[in-house]
Protein backbone atom coordinates (compact mmCIF):
# COMPACT_ATOMS: atom_id res chain seq x y z
CA UNK A 1 0.00 0.00 0.00
CA UNK A 2 2.09 2.82 1.01
CA UNK A 3 5.82 3.11 1.97
CA UNK A 4 6.31 3.61 5.59
CA UNK A 5 7.92 7.71 5.59
CA UNK A 6 11.88 7.36 7.33
CA UNK A 7 11.46 9.42 10.40
CA UNK A 8 13.99 12.26 11.09
CA UNK A 9 16.59 12.54 11.99
CA UNK A 10 17.56 9.14 11.28
CA UNK A 11 19.27 6.95 14.65
CA UNK A 12 20.77 3.67 14.76
CA UNK A 13 18.93 0.93 15.21
CA UNK A 14 19.50 0.84 18.86
CA UNK A 15 18.65 4.19 19.39
CA UNK A 16 15.67 3.63 17.90
CA UNK A 17 14.84 0.50 19.56
CA UNK A 18 15.61 2.52 23.03
CA UNK A 19 13.06 5.34 21.66
CA UNK A 20 10.25 2.92 20.76
CA UNK A 21 10.87 1.00 24.01
CA UNK A 22 10.17 4.05 26.04
CA UNK A 23 6.97 5.57 23.94
CA UNK A 24 5.44 2.22 24.38
CA UNK A 25 2.95 0.38 26.07
CA UNK A 26 5.13 -2.37 27.31
CA UNK A 27 8.70 -1.31 28.76
CA UNK A 28 10.62 -4.87 27.74
CA UNK A 29 14.24 -4.21 28.22
CA UNK A 30 16.16 -0.70 28.53
CA UNK A 31 14.16 1.92 28.30
CA UNK A 32 14.78 5.76 29.34
CA UNK A 33 12.08 6.85 31.99
CA UNK A 34 12.35 10.56 31.16
CA UNK A 35 11.53 9.70 27.24
CA UNK A 36 8.56 7.37 28.95
CA UNK A 37 7.46 9.45 31.03
CA UNK A 38 7.52 13.02 28.68
CA UNK A 39 5.59 10.78 26.42
CA UNK A 40 2.82 9.79 28.92
CA UNK A 41 2.12 13.13 30.31
CA UNK A 42 2.25 13.99 26.28
CA UNK A 43 -0.67 11.74 25.59
CA UNK A 44 -2.32 12.51 28.43
CA UNK A 45 -2.11 16.40 27.40
CA UNK A 46 -2.89 16.00 23.95
CA UNK A 47 -6.60 13.81 24.47
CA UNK A 48 -8.09 16.08 27.01
CA UNK A 49 -10.75 18.42 25.33
CA UNK A 50 -11.03 20.71 27.86
CA UNK A 51 -7.51 21.14 27.74
CA UNK A 52 -7.95 22.04 23.83
CA UNK A 53 -10.60 24.00 23.95
CA UNK A 54 -9.15 26.44 26.56
CA UNK A 55 -6.11 26.76 24.46
CA UNK A 56 -7.83 28.56 22.30
CA UNK A 57 -5.33 28.20 19.19
CA UNK A 58 -6.98 30.20 16.39
CA UNK A 59 -4.92 28.32 13.78
CA UNK A 60 -5.81 24.88 14.70
CA UNK A 61 -9.46 26.40 15.54
CA UNK A 62 -9.66 27.38 11.67
CA UNK A 63 -7.98 24.49 9.98
CA UNK A 64 -11.01 22.20 12.09
CA UNK A 65 -8.25 20.65 14.00
CA UNK A 66 -9.79 21.32 17.42
CA UNK A 67 -10.46 17.04 18.20
CA UNK A 68 -7.17 16.12 16.55
CA UNK A 69 -5.10 16.59 20.15
CA UNK A 70 -1.84 15.49 17.93
CA UNK A 71 -1.53 18.74 16.04
CA UNK A 72 -1.35 20.46 19.30
CA UNK A 73 2.17 19.24 19.80
CA UNK A 74 4.98 21.43 18.94
CA UNK A 75 2.42 24.21 18.46
CA UNK A 76 0.75 24.63 22.02
CA UNK A 77 2.18 21.92 23.78
CA UNK A 78 5.39 21.09 24.40
CA UNK A 79 7.46 18.69 26.48
CA UNK A 80 10.39 21.35 27.40
CA UNK A 81 10.49 25.21 28.80
CA UNK A 82 9.69 26.92 25.74
CA UNK A 83 9.77 30.90 25.50
CA UNK A 84 7.08 32.48 23.77
CA UNK A 85 8.18 33.75 20.89
CA UNK A 86 6.84 37.30 20.10
CA UNK A 87 5.55 37.20 16.60
CA UNK A 88 3.71 34.37 16.90
CA UNK A 89 0.22 33.74 16.22
CA UNK A 90 -0.04 31.35 19.03
CA UNK A 91 -1.03 32.80 22.07
CA UNK A 92 -1.58 30.19 24.41
CA UNK A 93 0.93 27.84 25.85
CA UNK A 94 1.68 24.74 27.94
CA UNK A 95 5.10 23.63 28.49
CA UNK A 96 6.22 20.72 30.83
CA UNK A 97 9.72 19.21 31.45
CA UNK A 98 10.64 16.19 33.75
CA UNK A 99 13.77 16.77 36.03
CA UNK A 100 15.24 13.68 37.89
CA UNK A 101 17.57 14.13 40.76
CA UNK A 102 20.02 11.73 41.76
CA UNK A 103 20.25 10.46 45.71
CA UNK A 104 19.39 7.93 47.95
CA UNK A 105 16.06 8.57 47.06
CA UNK A 106 15.65 9.02 42.90
CA UNK A 107 13.39 12.21 42.92
CA UNK A 108 11.74 12.99 40.49
CA UNK A 109 9.94 16.68 39.38
CA UNK A 110 7.27 17.29 36.88
CA UNK A 111 7.33 20.63 36.30
CA UNK A 112 4.46 22.48 34.35
CA UNK A 113 3.70 25.95 32.67
CA UNK A 114 0.92 28.18 31.30
CA UNK A 115 1.28 30.47 29.39
CA UNK A 116 -0.92 32.96 27.72
CA UNK A 117 -0.50 36.44 26.23
CA UNK A 118 -2.18 39.28 27.85
CA UNK A 119 -4.77 39.68 24.92
CA UNK A 120 -6.27 36.44 25.54
CA UNK A 121 -6.24 35.78 29.16
CA UNK A 122 -9.87 36.50 29.86
CA UNK A 123 -12.87 33.43 29.67
CA UNK A 124 -16.29 33.34 29.72
CA UNK A 125 -15.73 30.90 32.99
CA UNK A 126 -15.05 34.12 35.21
CA UNK A 127 -11.17 32.55 35.31
CA UNK A 128 -8.16 33.66 33.36
CA UNK A 129 -7.18 31.34 30.91
CA UNK A 130 -3.43 30.67 32.61
CA UNK A 131 -5.24 29.84 35.56
CA UNK A 132 -8.01 27.30 34.07
CA UNK A 133 -5.26 25.44 31.91
CA UNK A 134 -3.53 24.84 35.55
CA UNK A 135 -6.38 23.82 36.67
CA UNK A 136 -7.04 21.40 34.05
CA UNK A 137 -3.68 20.22 34.67
CA UNK A 138 -3.90 19.89 38.12
CA UNK A 139 -7.26 17.64 38.37
CA UNK A 140 -5.30 14.88 35.64
CA UNK A 141 -1.86 15.12 38.02
CA UNK A 142 -2.50 16.07 41.75
CA UNK A 143 -1.78 12.73 44.10
CA UNK A 144 -2.17 10.99 40.78
CA UNK A 145 -0.22 7.47 40.08
CA UNK A 146 -0.34 8.35 36.32
CA UNK A 147 3.60 8.34 36.17
CA UNK A 148 3.42 4.66 37.97
CA UNK A 149 4.13 6.90 41.26
CA UNK A 150 2.22 9.03 43.22
CA UNK A 151 2.99 13.15 42.42
CA UNK A 152 2.47 15.27 45.01
CA UNK A 153 1.75 18.95 43.97
CA UNK A 154 5.61 21.18 45.32
CA UNK A 155 4.53 24.71 44.38
CA UNK A 156 1.93 26.61 42.22
CA UNK A 157 3.26 30.03 41.11
CA UNK A 158 2.63 32.96 39.02
CA UNK A 159 4.52 35.72 37.37
CA UNK A 160 4.13 37.79 34.31
CA UNK A 161 7.23 37.97 31.64
CA UNK A 162 6.69 40.79 28.97
CA UNK A 163 3.32 40.48 27.73
CA UNK A 164 3.09 36.75 28.85
CA UNK A 165 1.09 35.72 32.01
CA UNK A 166 2.67 32.21 33.64
CA UNK A 167 1.09 29.63 35.88
CA UNK A 168 4.05 27.14 36.73
CA UNK A 169 2.86 23.60 38.93
CA UNK A 170 5.75 21.53 40.43
CA UNK A 171 5.09 18.42 41.97
CA UNK A 172 7.44 15.66 43.02
CA UNK A 173 7.19 12.22 42.80
CA UNK A 174 6.14 9.98 46.07
CA UNK A 175 7.15 5.68 46.36
CA UNK A 176 5.04 5.26 49.29
CA UNK A 177 6.89 1.62 49.35
CA UNK A 178 9.74 3.10 49.29
CA UNK A 179 12.18 3.00 52.51
CA UNK A 180 13.36 6.27 52.78
CA UNK A 181 10.54 8.08 51.61
CA UNK A 182 8.29 6.36 54.17
CA UNK A 183 10.73 7.17 56.61
CA UNK A 184 11.19 11.26 55.77
CA UNK A 185 7.61 11.64 54.38
CA UNK A 186 5.70 10.05 56.67
CA UNK A 187 4.61 12.47 58.65
CA UNK A 188 3.87 15.16 55.52
CA UNK A 189 1.15 13.04 53.76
Amino acid sequence: MFEAKQKQPVLSKEIEDLVVRSTGEIFNGKTDEILRYKYKVMQILIQDMDLLSVLHCADLEKKGLTNHGDSYRGVCIFDFMKLPDLKSDVKNYICFDVVESFGSNNVKRLVFRTVCHESDMNTDWGVSRMDLLAAIIKSKFDWSHILGFTLRKESDTSEIVGEYYYREVSYISFAPNNTWNRVNHARSF
